[in-house]
């Protein structure tokens, strides 16, 4: 497990890895749970993310 103090500009390539700068991520049933934390982890690695589910009710965009 990495700490935020290893921000990916700072890591060599082979671990560079999950910097998504300029990548776009499609995450389905991603309003809640599990899917919402990875849409927030994806977007956190520097992706556009565009979130998806089955309704909306509940949903609160930070």
């Amino acid at each position: 497990m990495m700490g935020k103090h290893l921000l990916p500009e700072t890591l060599p390539p082979s671990l560079n890895q999950f910097v998504l700068r300029g990548k776009t991520a499609l995450v389905t049933g991603s309003y809640r749970g599990l899917g919402f934390v990875m849409a927030k982890a994806l977007a956190e690695a520097g992706a556009r993310v565009v979130i998806n589910g089955r309704n909306s009710e509940g949903v609160v965009f930070p």
